[in-house]
């Protein structure tokens, strides 16, 4: 199941509903997209990292920028 969120909360709430796909949109897309990047050794003060650093291992990232430079993000589980 696809899930589309605009939040960092969303996006867990998706996580923990067992989301195969997840469309990242909206203002914190690049932001969310960024911290999920960051190397697994990087430590990080987000209170998220744990389950970015997770996401990262579990998933596909794609992202997209459309012809408006608004940033989406797509995560397929691999």
């Amino acid at each position: 199941m696809m899930f589309v969120v605009k939040t960092s909360q969303q996006l867990v709430e998706a996580i923990k509903e067992n989301a195969e796909e997840v469309m990242i949109i909206g203002r914190q897309a690049s932001e969310i997209l960024a911290a999920i990047s960051r190397p697994n050794e990087v430590e990080d003060r987000n209170p998220l990292y744990s389950i970015y650093s997770r996401l990262k291992n579990k998933f596909e990232i794609l992202t997209l920028t459309d012809n408006s430079q608004q940033v989406e993000g797509i995560l397929y589980r691999k």
